[in-house]
C-alpha cells in the first residue's frame, strides 16, 4: 500500500471491524514535490491532505492494490493524515509503525471511516 510516492506510511485497520480501512500519511518531502510537478495548489501538507486530486490519486492507487487482494483483504475506505508518523511516537527507532499508538492517536479518524454511509 505504501509504494506510492505520496504515501509516507500506511496502517491497515480491520481487527474486529466490518471491513478493512487504512490510514495513509503524506510523505513530507514527496507530496509537496508532486504537487509542484502537477500544478496542484496549495503545496501545504494540511491542504494537500484535503485536495481532491490527492484523494483521487490515492484512491486509484488503493484500487490497483485492491485488485491483487481477496475481497476481505481489500481496503474499502481510507483517511489521509497530513503529517508523517514520527520516530519515537508512532514509529519505533527502526521505523516500524506502533499500531496501538497509531490506533489510539487517530481513533477519531478511524471511527469516522466506519460511521460514513456506505
Amino acid at each position: 500500500m505504501s509504494t506510492h510516492r505520496l504515501i509516507g506510511h500506511a496502517v491497515a485497520i480491520g481487527d474486529r471491524r466490518p471491513f478493512m480501512s487504512a490510514l495513509l500519511t503524506l510523505d513530507p518531502e514527496e507530496a509537496p514535490a508532486i504537487a509542484r510537478e502537477r500544478g496542484w495548489r496549495p503545496e501545504d501538507l494540511e491542504q494537500l491532505a484535503a485536495h481532491p486530486a490527492v484523494r483521487g490519486e490515492l484512491q486509484a492507487h488503493v484500487d490497483s492494490v485492491n485488485a491483487t487482494l481477496s475481497g476481505v483483504e481489500q481496503v474499502k475506505r481510507f483517511a489521509i493524515i497530513a503529517r508523517d508518523f514520527t520516530p519515537g511516537v508512532e514509529l519505533t527507532p527502526t521505523m516500524k509503525g506502533k499500531r496501538k499508538v497509531v490506533i489510539e492517536k487517530y481513533a477519531d479518524q478511524i471511527e469516522a471511516l466506519y460511521q460514513r454511509d456506505a
